[in-house]
């Protein structure tokens, strides 16, 4: 590679594909369950990336975060060492949803990904990534629906009064 080709290469990583980081984070761990999880499969993930710069200089941000998502899914899949899981509120909730519906519901719900898009990476069907979407809005809904009612009402009562 030139002296300008491996400059050119090396802005396109830093301003296009390192924004992405945080989703890559956000979705392995959701995955792993676990930060150590997360961020050994951050790594990975910028790892394939590294050897495809070339090829992706021309794609939307669409079409590398559809990227980053599938090779996060494929590394979680992969992995060989089991990571304990963190103990919270929300690594509990997820705990207990099916690892699909935990891909699904991160990937729409927190990256923005379509469902298509988000069957395509997690390589599902639609009615697949549909129906573990519902499964998974359900259980948020109900693990943490009266929550959030409940909290609505205490700043509906104690919140700053309307003009």
């Amino acid at each position: 590679m030139s002296r300008v080709s491996s400059s050119d290469a090396a802005t396109f990583f830093v301003e296009r594909l390192c924004p992405e980081a945080s989703n890559v984070y956000r979705l392995a761990f959701a995955l792993s369950l676990s930060r150590e999880g997360a961020e050994r499969c951050v790594k990975r993930v910028y790892g394939h990336l590294l050897d495809r710069v070339d090829s992706l200089r021309g794609a939307s941000t669409e079409k590398i975060r559809q990227l980053t998502t599938g090779l996060c899914w494929v590394e979680f899949r992969s992995a060989k060492e089991k990571i304990a899981a963190e103990s919270s509120d929300l690594a509990s909730f997820l705990a207990e949803l099916p690892v699909a519906a935990r891909a699904v519901l991160t990937a729409i719900d927190v990256l923005g990904l379509s469902e298509a898009e988000s069957a395509k990476a997690f390589e599902l069907s639609i009615d697949e990534v549909h129906a573990q979407l519902t499964l998974a809005r359900k259980s948020l809904v109900n693990r943490f629906g009266t929550k959030l009612q409940s909290a609505r009402q205490e700043e509906g009562e104690d919140g700053p009064e309307d003009a």
